[in-house]
């Protein structure tokens, strides 16, 4: 799933694949949102991935559609808006819309906020995918579930002694998590 999801959002080709494709390729990755907003607050790394690469405006498919217009309107209020009419980024709010009215902020503000076992790995891997698409969110949806996340991610950053820094720092991906946290917290 992995390998197949970023081939068809990352691939160089996408430019050359008719609309009906593009819609599938729209269709399953809104499936995989789904199965991320219920999979969410099980910190599973290669959906946690797969969400960043469905929700980064810099994929090929994000940039050949960025002229499409939304079609999906959230029951539950916008999470996503882009202000640039040329390049409405229509697709990339849909699923973004998509992913807050499934629950999926509540979800992502809980895991953080409220159950504890965090560790750099995990919170870096739960807001990269909205420190991509930072652009598209709503100032609601950044005040309501991201700020509270960010200070939930202060403490966390507070918490962390020095050893457990540099027990941390010696495995390469956890060191490159932890500067992740850093520059989002500054």
């Amino acid at each position: 799933m992995t390998i197949s999801f970023t081939k068809v959002l990352m691939d160089d080709a996408v430019s050359t694949w008719k609309f009906e494709i593009h819609k599938c390729i729209l269709k399953n990755t809104e499936k995989l949102i789904e199965l991320c907003v219920v999979k969410l607050e099980q910190d599973w790394f290669p959906l946690l991935d797969l969400l960043a690469i469905a929700l980064n405006p810099n994929s090929k498919f994000h940039l050949f559609n960025s002229a499409r217009n939304h079609e999906f309107t959230p029951s539950h209020g916008w999470f996503a808006r882009c202000n640039d009419c040329r390049q409405p980024k229509g697709w990339l709010v849909d699923l973004v819309n998509q992913f807050g009215d499934l629950g999926g902020f509540h979800k992502l503000q809980h895991r953080i906020c409220d159950m504890g076992g965090l560790n750099a790995q995990i919170v870096c891997a739960l807001i990269k995918p909205f420190g991509l698409c930072a652009e598209v969110l709503t100032e609601h949806t950044v005040e309501q579930f991201l700020l509270p996340v960010v200070k939930s991610i202060k403490n966390f950053l507070d918490s962390i002694t020095d050893e457990i820094l540099k027990k941390e720092s010696k495995n390469e991906a956890k060191n490159e998590a932890i500067s992740v946290i850093i520059k989002v917290k500054f």
